[in-house]
């Protein structure tokens, strides 16, 4: 009888955590549905979060549109590209450097935009170091102009419909 109690506990925070995050269901409501108390969610969650497993943080990725998935995902490869960057020996790990390769793959396949800005970053750069070379009195006056080019850019493509 202890052990289909304790099943029963774990299939009701299991299923707490679910209405919570993929439903976006209030604890309030949650409590009514499962018939459980408000106090027993709210130690669910609590319990959770102590363990590194925060619902909140979840309910908000699960809700996220496919660009603002995007962007996350950007940011996570942006975060091991800095570790990296900090430890460049890392890519003599073969394991490394293919999943950098890998995951910049996925991301411009999920969302093709991160191709169109990695060509224009590429541009802008290329045109820095162009200038750098031949005429650095100019250089120095684009510097300063680069990153509104780039949201320009950014902003044309949009309207056309190319993101």
């Amino acid at each position: 009888m202890a052990r289909k109690k304790q099943d029963n506990q774990i299939n009701n925070h299991q299923e707490a955590k679910r209405l919570y995050v993929e439903e976006g269901i209030t604890i309030l409501d949650i409590a009514t549905k499962l018939n459980l108390s408000v106090q027993a969610i709210y130690k669910y969650r609590s319990s959770d979060f102590e363990a590194g497993d925060d619902w909140d943080r979840q309910r908000k990725i699960w809700v996220m549109s496919p660009s603002e998935i995007s962007s996350l995902y950007a940011y996570s490869l942006k975060r091991l590209l800095v570790t990296v960057d900090s430890d460049p020996r890392m890519l003599m790990k073969p394991a490394i450097a293919d999943a950098i390769t890998k995951n910049i793959k996925n991301l411009q396949r999920i969302d093709p935009r991160h191709q169109y800005m990695g060509a224009i970053i590429d541009l802008i750069k290329a045109a820095d170091q162009y200038l750098g070379d031949y005429d650095e009195k100019l250089q120095d006056t684009m510097r300063k102009h680069w990153d509104k080019i780039k949201n320009r850019m950014v902003e044309a493509l949009n309207k056309e419909h190319i993101f």
